[in-house]
């Protein structure tokens, strides 16, 4: 006996086609065909190669959004930890990666993801709301199957889930979550698959494999600081180790703070009396990530405070664009946020 359809009433906007095409309703497993053109008002067109069943599309090789890593240095050991996590087989494998704002838990899962993972597809979703976990399944939904990219968000979304149900051999990162309510009816969902969560919450991750990504050691930090300094032309060293002990080798400063040296040519002595000037006591008051925040904003102002006394500073660097150039982003991105951003290259 054939299941009746949905009421039209609940399914949302109408896709429809000529004898070229078919029309559906919201979720568009009911398909109904039509000789001519259906003029609804929400009507969608679609060609009717949109129409495979979901389960049933083949991923193209390597169909990955991973932005690139930038700087990436050191993590033996954390790396080590993913690559054995995540050579389990049989199941959903989850591994959360947790840490301090600015830690370089991004950067990160993108190493790992771009180099050391297999998996196709390899998505990147960034996750700090239920509307953008929606919207990176959906943008998921739209790499498999181009052809449906006019349908709307939810219905797309939920043919990525269905895609990623029906398979096991994928990677789904999800980045800076913020609550674990906005991810769980994902998590509940699969029963197979990898997934990697980078978040600064500590607690409540029950039944999950868990790993508390701290600062870089000494070596691993000098090692950023002077990669950024020297990318692009000889710069002076002197002072480095001075200056990543002050901001407690924290790779979102340090990077901030080399990026910084090299475009303005200062040199990190320098630079070191400038953050005297925002002693961090001043920034005691930040009520969560301590002194890894409070280093952040010391960076920030001694950009924003060069900004202020020089006018036209962004048109100074090639490919500054609206702002100074700092790491991996311009100064008015940054002082806005520091890990909010679908990315931070840290």
């Amino acid at each position: 006996m054939k299941r009746p359809g949905p009421n039209p009433e609940d399914i949302g906007p109408t896709v429809s086609a000529t004898h070229a095409g078919v029309a559906a309703g919201g979720d568009i497993a009911n398909v109904n065909t039509f000789s001519q053109i259906n003029h609804s008002e929400n009507a969608i067109v679609l060609p009717p190669e949109a129409f495979t069943p979901i389960t049933d599309v083949h991923v193209l090789p390597d169909t990955t959004n991973v932005p690139g890593p930038g700087s990436f240095v050191g993590r033996a050991r954390a790396l080590k930890t993913l690559d054995t996590t995540f050579a389990r087989e049989g199941g959903l494998t989850v591994q959360v990666l947790h840490g301090l704002g600015g830690v370089g838990k991004s950067t990160l899962a993108a190493h790992w993801a771009r180099t050391r993972c297999a998996g196709n597809p390899r998505w990147w979703i960034t996750a700090d709301s239920e509307t953008a976990v929606n919207t990176g399944l959906a943008d998921l939904a739209r790499a498999l199957q181009p052809a449906l990219t006019t349908l709307p968000t939810e219905v797309l979304r939920q043919r990525a889930v269905q895609w990623l149900t029906g398979h096991d051999d994928w990677l789904i990162v999800l980045d800076n979550v913020d609550r674990i309510d906005h991810i769980r009816p994902l998590l509940d969902r699969f029963t197979t698959g990898r997934i990697l969560i980078t978040t600064r919450r500590a607690t409540g991750w029950h039944t999950t494999d868990t790993l508390r990504l701290d600062v870089p050691d000494e070596n691993e930090a000098l090692d950023l600081f002077t990669r950024i300094l020297r990318r692009q032309s000889p710069h002076d060293i002197d002072g480095i180790a001075e200056v990543c002990a002050e901001l407690g080798h924290l790779p979102l400063a340090l990077e901030q703070a080399a990026a910084y040296c090299a475009e303005t040519g200062v040199t990190p002595r320098a630079y070191l009396d400038m953050l005297a000037r925002w002693p961090a006591q001043m920034y005691a008051a930040v009520p969560e990530g301590g002194s890894a925040e409070r280093n952040i904003a010391r960076v920030w102002h001694i950009t924003l405070d060069r900004l202020t006394d020089t006018p036209l500073a962004g048109a100074s660097s090639p490919g500054c664009g609206a702002g100074v150039f700092v790491g991996s982003r311009s100064v008015n991105q940054a002082s806005q946020q520091s890990e909010n951003a679908q990315f931070t290259r840290v």
